[in-house]
């Protein structure tokens, strides 16, 4: 009979814990400290051994006081997980307010609210909480407790709203727990509107824990990417103009569309169907500009996901490998949905300046063929790396990127070819000429991201990476510079998730 009581958990003693280093890195690479930092309860140095220059610490066993330290220059923010005992933790906090502009404790939640006191002692030194991130226990180097574990920052000054959010873990979808966990954060305050572009974010909480966010911005890519902050963006997944004939030096569909409107032909040819070297020639040098400024906004060893016409894909994967990248693999997409392009040229024969017999004998050996261009079934997806640093498993433990997940509960191990019919119409969803399946989107950024991470696509069309970045649980970012389109995936991302 199995037994009625719960075993007891041995939990070490409140004031001695131990914390994981990498626990503590995430904490720290996310509030961001600068300025000087103190360490005031440094254990074996989880927390001060990632905080940047310039710091000090503190550790009674070491024989460094913090009640009794006297700090040599004003102290701007306080990182650490101090004594958890109500006997211990209430001096310790009391004088990191009373010292720091900024205070970030690893402690459980009541710790921090659980009685007036502890509101008065932060207020009394005019803080005011500006954040809760509610963590797991898994990772943390603590046994499990049925108490919530949290982040806590505190800050002097502050006067807006408590934010409070939620670490996003491999734990919480994956179960792959040797991957250090991810802090999630909404975004909006980490992209300026600057140049030509305006900002649109989105919020939703997906799951219990699980945070998602999504920013929309109008603009040229060229001019919008250099805003971003570097090393961020956790994957880029992107289906950019491939240069039909008639879009123009700017890449422009809607120069496109008023030349398709006037008639099907675009230079004696049907749309899309004019071939010429230089055209490709100017797509990648526009892809390697492109390129080139996505590299530095993004994580050491994440991908890089292009579509492209297969005529065209040397040019893409070069402009990705002269802008920096490392070409891993060149996958497909099988629609089994395109157009028949080829067509006769019988018309051409018969406006053609000869008498009608040789007319006829021309089109008769001709035999009705056609121009060499058979239909279409599927489109080439160039996937490129940003060079890692050191061996793949030094760059995850660093940046969580790099490795791709390849085993889903009751699916096959996908390979390079992805099988997804077309979307049957463009619909609601305006006339993008090249709309892809989010069911399509889903599978990519799931294999080649992890929860939480960043998705960019700086040409965002009608928003379906952004659906499929969401959906998927990852965070969005997405560029876009025709006014169609750009309105077309706000009201779709608007009608899916609460507009912040």
């Amino acid at each position: 009979m199995a037994p009625t009581t719960r075993p007891r958990i041995k939990r070490p003693k409140n004031n001695v814990v131990y914390t994981d280093p990498k626990f503590a890195r995430r904490i720290v690479e996310y509030f961001g400290p600068s300025g000087f930092c103190l360490d005031p309860c440094k254990g074996l140095g989880a927390f001060y051994d990632s905080l940047p220059e310039p710091k000090d610490w503190c550790e009674i066993e070491q024989g460094r006081d913090f009640l009794t330290y006297k700090p040599t220059q004003k102290i701007d923010w306080v990182v650490t997980n101090p004594p958890w005992s109500a006997k211990e933790y209430r001096p310790i906090a009391r004088r990191c307010f009373e010292l720091a502009d900024n205070v970030v404790f690893l402690v459980r939640l009541h710790n921090g609210l659980g009685t007036t006191a502890r509101h008065n002692d932060y207020r009394q030194y005019g803080h005011r909480l500006k954040e809760i991130i509610i963590l797991p226990w898994e990772g943390s180097g603590f046994p499990p407790e049925g108490f919530a574990l949290a982040a806590m920052h505190w800050s002097k000054g502050w006067t807006g709203d408590c934010k409070v959010t939620y670490w996003i873990g491999e734990h919480d979808q994956s179960q792959r727990l040797g991957h250090a966990p991810q802090i999630g954060k909404v975004l909006g305050n980490k992209f300026n509107s600057g140049n030509k572009s305006d900002g649109k974010h989105y919020y939703r909480e997906l799951q219990p824990g699980l945070h998602s966010g999504a920013s929309l911005y109008h603009g040229d890519c060229l001019e919008v990417l250099p805003t971003l902050e570097d090393n961020t963006v956790g994957m880029i997944a992107t289906d950019g103009p491939y240069f039909i004939d008639g879009m123009g030096d700017d890449w422009s569909h809607t120069t496109l569309r008023k030349k398709e409107a006037k008639a099907k032909v675009i230079g004696g040819m049907p749309v899309g169907m004019k071939f010429d070297p230089e055209q490709g020639k100017k797509l990648q040098e526009f892809y390697e500009r492109a390129f080139s400024i996505c590299i530095p906004k993004s994580k050491p060893g994440s991908y890089l996901l292009s579509f492209s016409q297969p005529r065209l894909t040397h040019r893409m994967a070069t402009a990705a490998e002269n802008a920096g990248y490392e070409i891993r693999d060149i996958l497909v997409w099988q629609h089994s949905g395109g157009q028949g392009k080829a067509f006769t040229q019988d018309h051409f024969v018969r406006r053609m300046n000869l008498p009608a017999d040789e007319k006829e004998a021309l089109l008769a050996s001709l035999d009705n063929r056609k121009t060499p261009q058979l239909r279409p079934e599927f489109e080439t997806i160039v996937l490129a790396q940003k060079p890692k640093e050191g061996t793949f498993v030094n760059n995850w433990e660093k940046w969580g990127t790099g490795l791709v997940k390849l085993d889903f509960p009751g699916k096959s191990q996908p390979t390079t070819i992805f099988r997804f019919p077309k979307p049957r119409s463009r619909g609601k969803l305006g006339q993008h000429f090249t709309i892809k399946p989010v069911e399509l989107m889903c599978s990519l950024i799931e294999i080649f991201s992890s929860p939480g991470d960043l998705v960019l696509d700086p040409f965002n069309g009608t928003g379906s990476t952004g659906e499929a970045a969401i959906r998927s649980g990852r965070r969005y970012v997405g560029i876009e510079k025709e006014p169609e389109y750009f309105a077309t995936s706000e009201n779709r991302l608007q009608s899916l998730y609460p507009l912040l």
